[in-house]
C-alpha cells in the first residue's frame, strides 16, 4: 500500500520523506498533512535569517534589516500558504 503524500509539491511527484530529507524536517511529520506547517514554518525562518543578512551587508542596521527581511518573508509565507489551499482542494484534501 503506497502511502499518501500531502507536500505542496506531491503533484509533481514529490514524495514527503524526500521533503523531509531535503529540508532537515522531523522525519514523523511526512504522509501528515503537517508537513507543509513544518516545512512553510522553516523556509519561513531561513528567509528573514537570509534576508536580514542581506540587508546587513549592504549598511542597514541590525533592528531595520530584521524588520525588512520579516516584511518579505511574511509575504512570502501567505503567497505559499495561499498556494497550498489551491494545491490541498485540487487534492482533496481540505
Amino acid at each position: 500500500m503506497s502511502k499518501k503524500n500531502y507536500n505542496i509539491n506531491s503533484m509533481s511527484g514529490m514524495d514527503d520523506m524526500e521533503v523531509c530529507n531535503d529540508l532537515g524536517l522531523d522525519p514523523s511529520v511526512a504522509y501528515t498533512p503537517d508537513i507543509n506547517d513544518a516545512a512553510i514554518d522553516l523556509i519561513h525562518k531561513r528567509n528573514i535569517e537570509a534576508e536580514q543578512e542581506l540587508h546587513m551587508k549592504h549598511g542597514v542596521d541590525y533592528f531595520e534589516a530584521e524588520k525588512k527581511a520579516t516584511q518579505m518573508a511574511d509575504a512570502s509565507k501567505r503567497d505559499t500558504e495561499k498556494l497550498l489551499k489551491k494545491v490541498q482542494k485540487k487534492r482533496g484534501y481540505k
